[in-house]
Formats: structure tokens, sequence, C-alpha cells
């Protein structure tokens, strides 16, 4: 088997993944970004043969596998890669965008995007248009959000409206119905129901920072 090298390519034959309902992966291609002994870690953030659920479990990108599992004849070395300082695979002195990558334009980066984000969320946008509009992973997004402070927006199923003029939201139809003593089923799309003392009204709203907007799908 050819050693392996940070920046090679290799072929996973299999992986036995704890923390996932799939339980074992098998035949597909990671890079290496650190090598062990026994084992070598490995980046899954670019595999085409997993899933955006797998990769999303193992939360960093990153998984440890044992070398006996990684296939010695299709070990290639990825041209101009280097490990970034967060640990993923980065084109060697170059960010997506083009632009000579550092610790400190890599921040730049996510700040400028966390303002476009902060812009289409006082929209009334979620996370997951955000993500499609500014073709950017939740997860980076999500990142982008904890670094400058931003609490993401909420998606609403249904409000009351009582007779005072007080307006309560709550994210899941059915524990609106269930304080008012209606079945679930009775709260259907955008339906409405008259409560003692109140209206009550399924739907799909999006509060941000305290205002109410209502969620539009596939808006642009």
């Amino acid at each position: 088997m050819k050693a392996l090298e940070v920046g090679d390519e290799c072929l996973v034959t299999k992986y036995v993944a704890s923390f996932d309902e799939y339980g074992v992966w098998t035949n597909f291609h990671a890079v290496v970004i650190k090598v062990n002994e026994h084992s070598a870690v490995l980046d899954v953030s670019d595999s085409p043969e997993l899933t955006r659920k797998q990769k999303r479990a193992t939360i960093t990108g990153r998984i440890n596998v044992s070398k006996r599992h990684i296939d010695g004849r299709f070990i290639g070395h990825r041209p101009n890669t280097v490990v970034n300082a967060y640990g993923g695979m980065q084109a060697k002195g170059r960010g997506s965008n083009g632009r000579s990558w550092t610790v400190a334009t890599a921040k730049e980066d996510r700040e400028a995007l966390a303002k476009r984000v902060l812009g289409l969320y006082k929209k009334g946008f979620t996370r997951s248009q955000a993500g499609k509009l500014l073709n950017r992973r939740p997860e980076t997004i999500a990142r982008a959000e904890r670094e400058t402070g931003i609490v993401p927006p909420q998606r609403m199923a249904a409000r009351v409206m009582k007779l005072d003029g007080e307006v309560k939201y709550y994210t899941r139809r059915a524990q609106a119905a269930q304080e008012y003593g209606l079945p679930a089923k009775k709260l259907h799309d955008r339906g409405t129901h008259e409560v003692p003392g109140a209206i009550l009204e399924a739907g799909s709203w999006v509060i941000f920072d305290g205002e109410v907007h209502e969620y539009r799908e596939g808006r642009k």
C-alpha cells in the first residue's frame, strides 16, 4: 500500500459510523488531512458518494478511519491542496472566491456573508431560503451566525389572535390545538377555528427580531 500523505484522495472500503442510522458506510472517497500510525483522519465534506445527511452526521466533516479500510490501489494526490486552519481541505493559497486564503480573509468572508444573511432575514427569508439564494450550505450560514451573534429566524405554523389584540405564535400546530382542546387534525393548512375568546389560525410565518412575515415558498 502506498504511504498516505496529507492531501491524498483515497477510497474508503468500509467505515462503521456508530453515530449514524446507516451504521456502515462503504466505498466512498475522502481526502486525507492527518495520518496516524494505524489510521487516518479524512475529510468527507466533498465526498460524492455520501449523502448530505451522512456528512452532517459527522458534525465536523471529518472521520477517523483504520488504514485497513483504505484501498491502497486508489490513492492519489489532489494538486495544490493544503489543510486550512479549521482542518478542512483548501486550494493552496486561494479561497473559493479566488482571494488569497488566510485566517483573516476567511473571517472577513464570513462577516460579509453574515451581513447578506442578516439582510435576507430582515425581509422574511428563512435560513434554508438564504442558503439557496446565496449558494451556501446551512452549516456555513450557521457558523457565520454564531460568530456574529445573529439569532436565526423562527418558522411558525399556527397563531392565536385574542379579542384583546394579543397574538401568540406556535412552532407546531398540534401544540396550539392541544392548548385549546382541539384535535390536531382539525388544524388544516391555513384553516381558522373559533375558540373561546380567540381565533386559532393555521398557516406559515417567519419571525425575526420581533418582526413577523408571512412565509412564501420559493421566494426570491
